[in-house]
């Protein structure tokens, strides 16, 4: 069984420990509050911390780190007024959730999905992206662990996502989105689907995902169980 603490560590280690997610990696593993930081220098300043510390005893830590704005915290309730004085407002509260891939899947998505394999090609999807973001670094194309699909409409990117494996059994899925003008046809659906099929083909027994507000039932629909609250604070 996947419980919270492994799915936990599924994301954290989807988001941080890829050769080409990040230039910079500090761990610390103290208890609490067990935080990992990135700092992706190679894009716009900003930092991110993983951490278990709900009462935000590492709030005095972060000042001295680089610059700070996000905080993602596993635990069922946090300290807000603790993490407020030390500066952080609450931005979000998603949904750490699991799928196990021995059970029955949705039906396969009528509409194809396509892998992205070729660096040009993944050029050519960030300059097209439906959010305007180059969420694949052309390189990224190279690494094993990572997997970049995408849905077209009419020739043009309409949804994509990601999947990150870096064990066996267990996939990270992130940075799936939908072009606005789009949603609400299915779209992140069939590309869910595509991607639950190929990570069962390949050998994956659990998929992991850190749902958004308002997201959590469209991937309930596709058999995910919320395992955990996850509360992502910003500093100015």
């Amino acid at each position: 069984m996947m419980d919270r603490w492994r799915a936990w560590q599924v994301l954290v280690d989807g988001v941080l420990a890829t050769p080409h997610g990040t230039r910079r990696l500090v761990a610390r593993h103290a208890e609490p509050p067990g935080a990992h930081f990135v700092g992706l220098d190679d894009q716009s300043a900003f930092a991110d911390y993983f951490t278990t510390d709900a009462r935000g005893t590492i709030a005095a830590a972060l000042p001295g780190w680089p610059v700070t704005r996000y905080v993602t915290i596993l635990a069922d309730a946090i300290d807000q007024a603790g993490w407020a004085a030390a500066g952080y407002r609450l931005d979000a509260v998603e949904t750490l959730m699991v799928r196990d891939l021995a059970l029955p899947l949705p039906a396969p998505p009528a509409l194809p999905i396509e892998w992205v394999t070729d660096p040009d090609v993944a050029a050519w999807c960030g300059a097209h992206d439906p959010l305007g973001e180059r969420w694949i670094a052309p390189l990224a194309t190279a690494d094993a662990t990572l997997r970049h699909a995408v849905l077209r409409v009419d020739g043009l990117p309409a949804s994509r996502g990601r999947i990150t494996r870096l064990t066996p059994d267990a996939g990270f899925v992130t940075s799936v989105a939908t072009a606005p003008a789009l949603r609400r046809r299915g779209l992140a659906d069939a590309l869910m689907r595509g991607m639950l099929h190929d990570e069962a083909q390949r050998g994956a027994r659990w998929s992991v995902l850190q749902a958004a507000p308002g997201a959590a039932g469209v991937y309930a629909r596709l058999g995910y169980r919320a395992l955990s609250p996850t509360w992502v604070l910003v500093a100015p």
